[in-house]
């Protein structure tokens, strides 16, 4: 058997293998690191696969694909995996024009994480305290809102454009 260890452009160091007794060209992946490159990024050290505001999906394939979020495009859209930016204008001009449980909405996204930010931070909050603590800041345009399990439930909820 032939084998090669290569280091892709996603930083997944991936082990392949060919059979010689094969006329196939197509190698085989015996196994990667890390198995979820989506999960694996640090902190502190960018953006990760994706670019910033860019969310990470793993594919059928093991192999990871990029999307932006509701509201969201490309800032290159030639870079499937490049940042994001925001379809709108963060602006006060619509505040104290109506209520604003009817004038915006929130769209969950799994699986997300945005560690490092300099989000203000709620804690301990409960899920509708936090939407309604966005929704009476009219440069809030996006909360995050992490579960963490000391003995008890306990949610943390942070708030930024």
């Amino acid at each position: 058997n032939y084998h090669r260890l290569s280091l892709d452009f996603d930083g997944v160091l991936t082990h392949y293998y060919h059979p010689k007794s094969t006329g196939d060209q197509k190698w085989s992946t015996l196994w990667s690191l890390p198995d979820n490159i989506c999960l694996a990024i640090l902190e502190d050290v960018g953006s990760g696969v994706c670019g910033f505001n860019n969310v990470c999906n793993l594919g059928e394939n093991q192999r990871p694909y990029c999307e932006c979020p509701k509201g969201y495009s490309l800032i290159d859209p030639n870079s499937k995996y490049g940042s994001c930016k925001p379809k709108f204008v963060p602006s006060c001009d619509e505040f104290g024009q109506g209520n604003p449980e009817e004038l915006y909405d929130f769209d969950v996204v799994t699986d997300v994480d945005w560690p490092l930010s300099d989000f203000e931070r709620i804690y301990p909050s409960a899920e509708e305290e936090c939407k309604k603590a966005c929704l009476e800041d009219c440069f809030c345009a996006v909360t995050f809102i992490e579960a963490i399990v000391v003995g008890r439930r306990n949610f943390h909820c942070q708030m930024g454009e």
